[in-house]
């Protein structure tokens, strides 16, 4: 059977640490669960408490039979090992004692160890006279999804006069004026103007929270003007173009009112051509992330989050690379309790070592560059032996010599194409979807690659889609 993702950090004696091995082992051993589809794992599943490590009754359960089955624990390859073949043994228990096996309770998407999540699935909550409601309960309803299209995309309800016509049409030609309706609203400024949907959806990614005040400025105060940032991105979201510009564009984007125009330079955007990769070596994103910084960990951490969805933070998307961490910037990145994390974060960081945010003083400062040798000739007299850095570094296990190979891993990897569909299913329902979603989502993310990457088909699709259109 096929159980929703298991986010496991298990261990014993020496062990009692977080295992950031086992969500990778879970997916390997389910890989058609759920979770895993929709993308980031949850350790509750298991734990109680990170910091500490703590564990719940399953957990419990889990790090009792690894111990009993005498199999060696020690290392990664190991772990991963006695976990595939331990999971299966604890399918017929109750480690919740609610009266529902572990096995039943993670089919249906419960948490085994916590009796407050037990309840069964609901019933089929459809009523039997769909005729006493205004919409069609439990199908897909043209006129609601007119209604509600027209309000997320264009910013407006449709008239009276547009859902009478709407609905006086056969079936057929009321899904085209769906359609019709959405790319209408694709071209509009609500969607894709300056503070238009587009705009917003980009916050996360280029403005910090310092930045609340919706400042696009040129006041020289400020360092840089991001307003360039939300250009690009916007510009690789609409008319078809390929999403994972974000990543591997090796232009810029200007615009006027609700056109967006590449082009190859722009003024005070200096990263040579060969070294450019999207949005991760603007300017902007250099000067915030990296700033002065001899090992830019924030920059990477940044690209990780808002392009791939995974918080190292929360302990998400770790992939330990072995030998790792090796603490070159005097950091102290190699105890114990950073080490889970830094073993994952500074191999994604190495090949951002050549990108400078800011140096030199205020009135002459230097920002946003690629600067060959940065640590040698910047940072090895002020830290000595932080030259050591390699460029070369790991990203989802897969070594790259540069950071165009990293956005080249990232960009094509199942994990981007997941977190950008995460963003707009969250915009336009909500939340997160449901497991009860998640084929409807995996069909969406898998479906990204045969539509080029294209947003609009992408947005097409889902408004088809039953989470969108049935009430």
């Amino acid at each position: 059977m096929h159980f929703p993702a298991l986010a496991l950090a298990l261990g014993w004696t020496q062990l009692a640490s977080a295992r950031p091995i086992g969500p990778e082992v879970v997916c390997d051993t389910y890989p058609d669960s759920p979770a895993c589809q929709i993308g980031t794992l949850s350790c509750n599943l298991c734990h109680t408490s990170m910091s500490p490590v703590a564990w719940n009754t399953f957990g419990e359960q889990v790090r009792t039979a690894l111990h009993e089955s005498g199999a060696a624990l020690d290392g990664n390859d190991a772990f991963a090992q006695a976990l595939r073949h331990t999971l299966p043994t604890l399918e017929s228990l109750d480690a919740d004692a609610d009266g529902m096996s572990n096995a039943a309770e993670l089919a249906q998407g419960t948490l085994p160890g916590d009796p407050a999540s037990s309840m069964p699935a609901a019933a089929d909550a459809c009523p039997t006279d769909p005729s006493a409601f205004a919409y069609q309960v439990c199908r897909y309803d043209t006129a609601f999804v007119l209604r509600k299209l027209l309000l997320d995309f264009c910013g407006h309800s449709p008239s009276f006069e547009q859902i009478r016509q709407l609905e006086a049409s056969p079936a057929e030609a009321q899904r085209e004026t769906l359609h019709t309706a959405l790319d209408e609203c694709l071209q509009t400024p609500y969607w894709r103007g300056r503070d238009g949907v587009l705009w917003r959806l980009a916050h996360p990614k280029v403005r910090p929270a310092a930045f609340g005040d919706s400042a696009y400025t040129d006041d020289p105060s400020r360092g840089a003007d991001y307003e360039q940032d939300y250009q690009l991105f916007v510009y690789t979201q609409i008319d078809g173009h390929d999403a994972r510009d974000v990543l591997l564009g090796q232009y810029y984007v200007i615009s006027s009112g609700d056109t967006y125009q590449r082009v190859d330079d722009l003024p005070g955007q200096s990263v040579p051509v060969e070294r450019r990769a999207g949005m991760l070596t603007t300017l902007w994103f250099l000067l915030f992330n990296s700033m002065f910084t001899a090992l830019p960990r924030t920059a990477a951490a940044q690209a990780y989050r808002a392009y791939l969805g995974y918080d190292i933070a929360q302990q998400q998307g770790l992939f330990p690379v072995n030998d790792e961490p090796v603490d070159y910037d005097r950091k102290g990145v190699t105890q114990t309790e950073c080490a889970v994390c830094h073993s994952t974060l500074d191999p994604l960081t190495y090949p951002f070592r050549n990108y400078d945010g800011i140096s030199g003083d205020v009135a002459s400062a230097l920002l946003g560059r690629y600067v060959p040798n940065r640590l040698e000739t910047m940072y090895e007299s002020l830290i000595p032996g932080v030259s050591a850095t390699p460029e070369r570094g790991v990203i989802f296990g897969q070594p790259v010599s540069t950071l165009r190979e990293w956005v080249e891993v990232a960009a094509n990897s199942d994990e981007f194409a997941k977190a950008t569909v995460n963003d707009y299913w969250r915009l336009l329902l909500g939340g997160a979807p449901t497991p009860e979603q998640s084929s409807e989502f995996e069909a969406l993310w898998r479906s990204l690659r045969s539509d080029d990457y294209s947003i609009d088909a992408l947005l097409h699709r889902l408004i088809d889609s039953e989470a969108y259109g049935v009430p």
